[in-house]
């Protein structure tokens, strides 16, 4: 999982850095068309046939989620070219909080008092560190906010699909979706013939994407996800490193204090939802 969350906090300062040259769009399109590549060469190597690969027993749930995936993702990428990497980074760790609010109506699932209490608190951290109503907040921090939600959606889905299609299978479909989606309105919108450098640049970029994937479904499968789901937020140790390193970003009083407000909010729902499942 240390790996998984590394790979992605690398991606999105790549990102933040190739999008001063390449349309956002473009980045996130061929992000996706890198890793569906790559998980279809998976497949092979695993021995698994191109029926066996498109075989899904949940199609609407596979789109489903390639959907909210693009959305999450582009919504994310597009303020990381904007907004100071921790900030959007903190911002983004609110996902586990609307898992939380969103498993209630779309799960059925009982939500206590404590979890409801630490999604406020959480929320009111991210607050803090978008600062609304003063002058130095940007609209644009809402984007990261609005990539949670979706991220929540797409984190619901797969609960859904889980004992329904394999790993492959569900890989396959969402980066197929995502591939076909935000390429072809990079198309309409605002298409650049990318350069081999920033071609190459972006399927690092892929490749690690797929790592992140590969060793976090890993991660999942050898250990309880309540152990591991903590190690998400060293993602942050990274925005902040590579914000400084590559963009000379230093992340301000509130953003530290608003994110540790969030993380808090966060573990203390991973240490609930633990005591629950023990219960």
């Amino acid at each position: 999982m240390l790996i998984a969350m590394s790979c992605i906090g690398i991606v999105d300062a790549m990102g933040k850095r190739v999008m001063h040259t390449v349309p956002q769009l473009e980045v996130v399109g061929f992000y996706f068309l890198v890793i569906w590549l790559l998980a279809i060469g998976y497949a092979v190597l695993r021995g698994i046939t191109p029926r066996q690969l498109l075989e899904t027993k949940a199609p609407v749930l596979q789109v489903t989620r390639g959907v909210m995936l693009v959305l999450s993702l582009s919504m994310l990428f597009i303020a990381l070219k904007h907004l100071p990497l921790a900030e959007a980074t903190v911002i983004s760790f609110t996902s586990p909080l609307w898992v939380v609010a969103l498993s209630a109506p779309l799960l059925g699932e009982n939500v206590g008092w404590r979890r409801w209490s630490a999604v406020i608190v959480g929320l009111c951290g991210a607050a803090i560190v978008m600062q609304p109503g003063t002058a130095i907040f940007q609209w644009l921090a809402i984007l990261p906010l609005i990539g949670a939600i979706f991220f929540a959606f797409y984190q619901i889905v797969s609960r859904k699909l889980l004992g329904r299609d394999g790993f492959e299978t569900t890989l396959f479909y969402s980066f197929l979706v995502g591939s076909i989606l935000v390429l072809s309105a990079a198309y309409i919108t605002n298409w650049k013939t990318l350069s081999f450098d920033e071609f190459t640049y972006i399927a690092v970029m892929g490749c690690l994407g797929f790592t992140a994937h590969l060793t976090m479904l890993h991660s999942l499968a050898v250990a309880d996800a309540s152990l591991v789901a903590p190690f998400n937020y060293v993602r942050v140790l990274w925005a902040i490193g590579l914000g400084y390193i590559w963009f000379g970003e230093v992340p301000g009083l509130w953003t530290f204090f608003g994110g540790g407000i969030v993380i808090a909010s966060g573990l203390f729902i991973i240490w609930r939802e633990t005591l629950k499942k023990r219960a």
